[in-house]
């Protein structure tokens, strides 16, 4: 009992110590992306270009995990990291780079691990998403327009690609 104890203690320092050297590495494989709508289904939509050229940078801190997952409808977060109140955005693949925004949950400054971002269309096996942080404009309601995408001190959007796992045995 006491030497599962110690392990679990041990997991939660090394996952820590993980998510900071994520916040320090500042999310380096962050990548500016411009993003167009789809009118081939009847799912809301958002064209997102003028949103990501008006992104909040500067030295603004945040990071995110997210691993590889089963296909639903939420995403779960691994780990998110935020300097203030902001929200992390699920959006679906549109060519290899963000599209559709399918959900978005609201996190207060901190650490944060284990959250789920409920979507309004789930995710489908052998896709691609992205989560991107966003920033709260401090209304409480997310509103792509006015809760940009956040950028890292490389002037980076913070996002994570991840894929949905195809079928239950992850082939």
């Amino acid at each position: 009992m006491h030497s599962t104890k110690k392990l679990v203690g041990i997991a939660v320092i090394a996952f820590f110590a993980g998510a900071l050297m994520m916040w320090f590495a500042g999310g380096k494989n962050a990548r500016v992306i411009v993003v167009g709508e789809d009118a081939n289904n009847g799912a809301p939509t958002t064209d997102m270009t003028d949103t990501i050229a008006a992104s909040i940078s500067g030295n603004v801190s945040g990071t995110l995990q997210v691993r590889n997952q089963p296909p639903g409808d939420s995403v779960l977060i691994d780990a998110v990291i935020l300097a203030q109140n902001g929200w992390v955005v699920i959006h679906e693949d549109r060519d290899g780079q963000p599209g559709n925004i399918l959900g978005a949950r609201r996190l207060g400054e901190g650490s944060h691990t284990g959250e789920q971002v409920a979507l309004l269309r789930g995710t489908v096996g052998g896709l691609t998403y992205y989560a991107i942080l966003h920033n709260e404009d401090g209304d409480g309601v997310f509103n792509h327009t006015k809760d940009l995408p956040l950028k890292n001190e490389s002037d980076e959007i913070i996002m994570m690609r991840f894929e949905t796992i195809a079928s239950p045995s992850g082939r």
